[in-house]
């Protein structure tokens, strides 16, 4: 909803004051690790974390086996290749599930609970401002790489990595999550240019 210059709604909602736009709406534990992962998933510097720990995975299965087998070269070099091959396959299929599980326990003890809490997102001229979990941080739209929207929210990638994102529930028209994210792409868009 829009409403007049400082006025504070009690749900959540759109305020928009001279050229900053407010939303408000209430983020969950799901919300967060969501987040998270997604800027996990985006990281050029865990990349190489995970090739390190595939290739370790394997060499670590592989290897003993051919070490301990019995027989010719080619049957202990087939079954430490087959192991290897298993394992390389156990983690690539594990990978995701269990990052999410740390990534779930870690927000966890950020949170401090698992219950709803308040997200203040605030587009202005300077940058974005975002106030959750009594801290408050400030980004400049130079530091917005990308935005990226889906069904649940818009998401705000950062150069130096991770992100945070917007729920959509926090809009209570389409109308307003059309301004937002209109005013979002225009102040990337002309940091972008400089």
């Amino acid at each position: 909803m829009l409403v007049r210059p400082f006025a504070r709604p009690v749900m959540s909602g759109v305020r928009r004051i001279y050229s900053t736009m407010i939303v408000e709406f209430n983020a969950t534990l799901d919300d967060l690790v969501d987040v998270t992962m997604r800027s996990l998933a985006r990281s050029k510097l865990l990349r190489p974390w995970n090739w390190k720990g595939l290739l370790t995975t394997v060499l670590l299965a592989g290897l003993p086996w051919f070490a301990i087998m019995q027989g010719s070269l080619g049957r202990r070099l087939f079954v430490g290749v087959a192991v290897a091959i298993i394992a390389a396959a156990i983690y690539l299929l594990t990978y995701e599930s269990t990052v999410e599980k740390r990534v779930r326990k870690l927000c966890l003890k950020l949170v401090g609970e698992d219950k709803p809490f308040r997200v203040e997102v605030e587009l202005a001229e300077a940058g974005i401002r975002i106030s959750q979990l009594k801290e408050q941080y400030t980004c400049d739209w130079g530091t917005i790489i990308e935005m990226e929207e889906t069904e649940e929210a818009i998401y705000f990638y950062r150069r130096e990595g991770g992100g945070f994102a917007v729920r959509k529930r926090g809009f209570g028209t389409m109308a307003e999550k059309e301004q937002f994210v209109e005013m979002a792409k225009r102040q990337v868009g002309a940091a972008q240019a400089q």
